[in-house]
């Protein structure tokens, strides 16, 4: 696949998945040989954090910063904002992401950030 493709896939993943709790991509994405950070990953692994996310955060919406493709890469850096259904709290975090692509599906994720939350400050909000 063209990289214009690769980076199409990844922009259509992110706006179904997290934006509008879509998660047929995830089948359509996520390859056999997956592999999140460098540990064994699956469709069905991914469906299931995402879903427990956006229970956590039923309003989230990741925005697209950039998204910047290379032969079989894919770089996505993302900014989500979204309430805590716990505490009720906006709440954002940011990362980037290097996705491997073969054939139209994913077969590894390196995430770096993204993994805790910080509050909204009410000048950002």
């Amino acid at each position: 696949m063209s990289v214009h493709e690769n980076k199409k896939l990844v922009r259509n993943f992110w706006e179904q998945v997290f934006n509008h709790g879509n998660m047929a991509p995830i089948d359509q994405l996520i390859g056999p040989d997956y592999t999140y950070n460098g540990q064994p990953g699956t469709a069905s692994g991914t469906k299931a954090w995402a879903e427990a996310l956006r229970k956590q955060l039923p309003d989230m919406h990741f925005t697209i910063e950039d998204l910047i493709g290379e032969e079989d890469k894919v770089a996505i850096r993302w900014t989500l904002v979204g309430t805590d259904s716990t505490s009720g709290q906006r709440v954002t975090s940011s990362a980037t992401n290097i996705i491997t692509l073969r054939h139209g599906r994913a077969i590894s994720n390196w995430q770096n950030g993204g993994t805790s939350f910080q509050p909204v400050s009410s000048q950002a909000a």
